[in-house]
C-alpha cells in the first residue's frame, strides 16, 4: 500500500493512493508519532514470534534461501575461536552461552574460575584457579600454588580476559 503523511492547514493525516483517502485522520504530530510507534511495535511482535516459531521448529530464525540449512551450517563460517578458527555448535555454546560466564561485577576476591579458552580453542583441559585482582582489562588467577590454594595470594596471579573464563562450581 503506497501512503505518505500530509498536512492540510494545522493537522496530519496518512494519505492512501489504494483508497484515495486518509487512513490515518486528524492528528498532531505527537498522535501521529504515537501511530507509527505503535505500528512498529505490533509488525515487530509479529515478526518476533514467526522468526521464534521457526526457530523452536528447525534452531534458527532465517527464512527464504536459508529456510532449509541446518543450523550447523549457518554456524559453521564463524571464526570464533583462536586464530580466526570456526567453532562448532557445542563449543558456541561453552565459550558464549553459558549462565556461568562471568560480568565485571560478578567478580570477587577468592571466587573460582575456569579457563576455557584453551578447552575451546584447542580441545585442551580446562584451568581452574582463584581470582587474585582485576582491572578494567584484565582478571588475575591464580591458576597454580601446589594445590596451596588457602594461601593463593602468594602466589602470581596471570592476566587473563574475562570472557575467556567462567564461574566454576567444582563439576
Amino acid at each position: 500500500m503506497a501512503r505518505a503523511i500530509i498536512k492540510i492547514r494545522d493537522k496530519y493525516f496518512i494519505w492512501s493512493t489504494i483508497v484515495d483517502a486518509p487512513i490515518v485522520y486528524g492528528s498532531t504530530k505527537e498522535q501521529l508519532l504515537n501511530y507509527f510507534i505503535n505500528e512498529a511495535i505490533e509488525k515487530a511482535k509479529l515478526a518476533f514470534n514467526d522468526q521464534m516459531e521457526r526457530v523452536e521448529d528447525i534452531g534458527h530464525g532465517y527464512c527464504g534461501l536459508f529456510k532449509d540449512v541446518s543450523l550447523d551450517e549457518i554456524v559453521s563460517h564463524n571464526n570464533l575461536g583462536e586464530n580466526g578458527a570456526s567453532l562448532n555448535i557445542d563449543e558456541i555454546y561453552y565459550k558464549y552461552g553459558d549462565s556461568n560466564m562471568i560480568q565485571m561485577s560478578d567478580l570477587k576476591k577468592g571466587m573460582w574460575v575456569a579457563y576455557i579458552a584453551n578447552q575451546v580453542n584447542y580441545g585442551g583441559e580446562i584451568e581452574v584457579g582463584r581470582v587474585k585482582s582485576w582491572n578494567d582489562k584484565f582478571v588475575f588467577v591464580v591458576y597454580k600454588c601446589a594445590e596451596n590454594w588457602d594461601r593463593y595470594e602468594d602466589y602470581t596471579g596471570v592476566a587473563t580476559k574475562i570472557e575467556d573464563l567462567v564461574i566454576y562450581d567444582g563439576d
